[in-house]
Parts: C-alpha cells; sequence; structure tokens
C-alpha cells in the first residue's frame, strides 16, 4: 500500500452541532500522515467540554504513530473536560490499542440510532 496523502490534502468534512463534533479520517493512520491529522485533530477538538467522534471508517491502515496520536487526542480531550469517542474503528485499530492496554469498547461512539 502506498502512503496516502488525502490526510493532508483533501480534509474530510467536519460535522458540529453545540455540543458534538465528527471528524472522519480517511487513508492511512500512519507515521507519514501523521502531522496534518494531529491538526485535524487538534482543530476539531473543543476547547472546553462537548464531544469529538473521530471516524475511522475510511482508514485503510495504522501504525504505532497512528494509535499513538489517537491516544494523545484522548489525553489531550480529557484534560479539557471533552469527551473523545471513535467510530467505526477497523480490526487493525482494534488491535493495536490492545497492544497498549486499551480496550476499544471504552472508547467506542455509542449515540447511534436503534
Amino acid at each position: 500500500m502506498t502512503p496516502s496523502t488525502a490526510c493532508a490534502s483533501d480534509p474530510p468534512t467536519r460535522r458540529e452541532t453545540s455540543t458534538m463534533a465528527t471528524l472522519p479520517l480517511q487513508g492511512e493512520l500512519t507515521i507519514v500522515a501523521a502531522a496534518a491529522l494531529r491538526d485535524q485533530l487538534l482543530a476539531a477538538l473543543p476547547e472546553q467540554g462537548g464531544e469529538l467522534v473521530v471516524d475511522l471508517a475510511a482508514i485503510e491502515a495504522c501504525d504505532s504513530a497512528g494509535i499513538q496520536l489517537l491516544l494523545a487526542t484522548r489525553r489531550l480531550a480529557a484534560g479539557r473536560g471533552t469527551q473523545f469517542a471513535l467510530d467505526h474503528v477497523p480490526e487493525c485499530i482494534v488491535q493495536a490499542l490492545a497492544t497498549y492496554g486499551v480496550d476499544a469498547r471504552t472508547i467506542a461512539y455509542t449515540g447511534h440510532a436503534a
């Protein structure tokens, strides 16, 4: 798989309500894309309160840098009193989170309508 530049050149559409922002990521969640993804995550993260849901449905690959970026964003959100959740988490990310001792179910978005 070749590195994707979609994350850097074509920012995904951020959906936002007064209390929740949803940021769909696409392409690769890897060291190659980490800087651009970091900027997108920080821009989407509310200053205080609310919720940030990161939609991972279009992620094609991930590595430890991408997982560390998600976990760092989660810590930053907690420090701001902001809820952080992952939606449509691919199995590769579930497994990678497990290597860091994180059960993906504990940060999964559960707000879908039945």
